[in-house]
């Protein structure tokens, strides 16, 4: 379980008469209760506990009282998460990356997930295994999320004047490209294009006028199961 504070969710209260030392406040699930709440000896509830029975979107009420007895409350929402898995078997999805060509694994690739509820944070986490895979945290959020594999770094690795001759081949026709991963690689100003802007990207990335490409990255990812 986890146990949660009315003054967790506190950003400021204020009273027209009542000091804001004096304002007491209290919260409660949403939708279980009405008025300030308060328990059996008339003291303010100020926590809620939520369980394994309860993970995703939840409502609380957050209520503030002066000592008038005047009450008001403002709603809000709270993302409950078993990030560390102590709620038994959950979703815990396994990603891995591999290189196009010969499907080796890559490591170091940054995997974030992002979600589409309002409120869902980022999480980042890198694969640093030899086969380019990794098993992320339980994810319990009842809305879709977003998993994109970033890697850039090192540009010039595995680039040479030797590519921008077989680039040359390619538009001349001479030697065209037979697979989808030589479409992509040469690609180097990221146009969807393969002409002689990209031999001279390459060109100065080698000679050191560029430390990086700027319109592109070094490494580009798609789904296994995409089709070119």
């Amino acid at each position: 379980m986890i146990q949660l504070w009315a003054s967790d969710m506190l950003l400021y209260a204020a009273d027209n008469v009542t000091a804001s030392s004096d304002i007491r406040f209290g919260i409660r699930k949403a939708g279980q209760g009405f008025g300030f709440p308060v328990d059996a000896d008339g003291q303010p509830i100020i926590h809620v506990i939520f369980t394994c029975d309860e993970l995703g979107a939840q409502s609380v009420e957050l209520w503030a009282i002066d000592l008038a007895g005047n009450s008001d409350f403002c709603e809000t929402n709270v993302f409950v998460n078993d990030v560390m898995g102590n709620c038994g078997a959950g979703n815990s999805p396994k990603i891995c990356v591999q290189r196009l060509c010969n499907q080796e694994g890559i490591e170091e690739v940054t995997i974030q997930l992002s979600g589409t509820a309002a409120g869902l944070p980022p999480f980042t986490f890198d694969l640093t295994n030899n086969g380019g895979c990794a098993t992320l945290p339980n994810i319990a959020w009842e809305s879709n999320f977003v998993i994109e594999a970033i890697k850039d770094d090192n540009p010039l690795n595995g680039v040479s004047t030797y590519d921008m001759v077989l680039i040359a081949n390619h538009i001349s026709g001479v030697q065209p490209f037979t697979q989808p991963w030589q479409w992509v690689a040469a690609d180097a100003n990221r146009d969807n294009i393969i002409d002689s802007a990209d031999i001279v990207e390459f060109r100065k990335l080698i000679m050191g006028f560029y430390t990086e490409l700027p319109n592109n990255t070094s490494w580009r990812f798609v789904r296994s199961d995409y089709v070119f």
